[in-house]
């Protein structure tokens, strides 16, 4: 199964690298980024973390990598290490409006699957996005083909410009709910799992040389109505659901 992922992610890189033919945007950017704790989708799946990650972008394909490995106060059977390979091919409907299918790929070689964790699941994904004075927002729908289920969600961006310093601060939210049939890979009844969240963003991004910059971020994440039920017994409130902040110290390089 590894080597089948690694096989997608290389046919991904390998269109894009033929697609920045025929197109003047061709990026590649390596990252690693340093936070206080790992937060998704409302909940914290680990403590102080490192998390590296390469992206290439050709025209409007993307293609990329990123990891998270725990480095102190880890959650049990959580991210010791994550993998998430993912792509996207956006199209243009008009000067405002984008549409943008894509997957990810989420890898948990480490998971204990006897205690029902999965080792690999996929989401294949569908993003519109619209622009307005500078504020992108965008609706997306994912469906995790291993929970069977999907995710919604809608997310805004926007950069303010700090002129007196010489940058800018780029402001993100998001606020989505999933809910999962299938989420336990053991066997016996299925585990439905449900929960809403939102998450805010703040960043200073430094620029240090034409290449290189570092930056410094906040994010506030919570999750609200976080349950799991197996079968017909009662729902349990999913201890990993949280509302915390967390410090994002990043360094990112591009060629």
């Amino acid at each position: 199964m590894i080597r089948r992922l690694f096989t997608v992610l290389i046919a991904i890189l390998c269109v894009s690298t033929i697609g920045a033919g025929t197109s003047s945007a061709e990026e590649t950017v390596v990252s690693t980024t340093l936070v206080s704790d790992y937060l998704f989708r409302g909940q914290r799946l680990g403590g102080l973390s490192l998390q590296p990650a390469a992206e290439v972008t050709a025209g409007d394909t993307l293609a990329g990598v990123t990891a998270n490995y725990p480095i102190r106060d880890k959650v049990t059977d959580q991210s010791d290490p994550e993998f998430d390979f993912y792509g996207t091919l956006g199209f243009a409907l008009s000067r405002q409006l984008r549409l943008t299918p894509g997957f990810t790929i989420y890898l948990f070689p480490k998971a204990p699957t006897g205690a029902g964790y999965f080792r690999t699941t996929i989401e294949p994904n569908l993003a519109l996005s619209y622009t307005v004075v500078g504020v992108r927002l965008t609706s997306t729908c994912y469906y995790d083909v291993s929970r069977k289920g999907p995710v919604l969600e809608l997310a805004g961006v926007v950069a303010l410009p700090l002129r007196r310093l010489g940058t800018e601060l780029d402001l993100a939210a998001s606020a989505g709910h999933y809910e999962f049939r299938d989420a336990s890979n053991a066997s016996g009844p299925q585990r439905r799992t449900w929960g809403t969240y939102v998450s805010c963003t703040a960043t200073i991004p430094y620029q240090i040389s034409l290449q290189s910059k570092i930056s410094v971020a906040f994010t506030y994440a919570a999750g609200f109505d976080s349950y799991g039920k197996n079968g017909a017994a009662r729902s349990v409130a999913n201890p990993l659901a949280t509302r915390r902040g967390a410090l994002q110290v990043g360094y990112s390089y591009v060629f």
